[in-house]
């Protein structure tokens, strides 16, 4: 399942995230705001695995826990949607 960022989100290189149909913002911490970036490229799991393993010491299972907690999170807050 491939996730996508809402279109219309704005991501700051501050790590403000800013929901323009709403008016909401909110802020992440340097992880998120890779995440967040690297979801807006289209790029997918395994590549968002490769781009941060190269800057943090990350096993897999950890990335793989915390990217699906991350997604909940931006669900909940209508930040994302499911495709595929």
């Amino acid at each position: 399942m491939n996730y996508k960022i809402k279109p219309g989100i704005r991501i700051s290189d501050q790590a403000v995230v800013f929901d323009p149909s709403t008016g909401e913002s909110f802020t992440v911490n340097e992880t998120g705001l890779a995440i967040l970036k690297s979801l807006q490229e289209g790029l997918g799991e395994e590549e968002i695995f490769a781009k941060l393993a190269e800057e943090y010491d990350l096993s897999k299972s950890d990335f793989d826990r915390n990217l699906q907690d991350f997604r909940s999170v931006l669900r909940s807050y209508y930040l994302s949607s499911n495709e595929g």
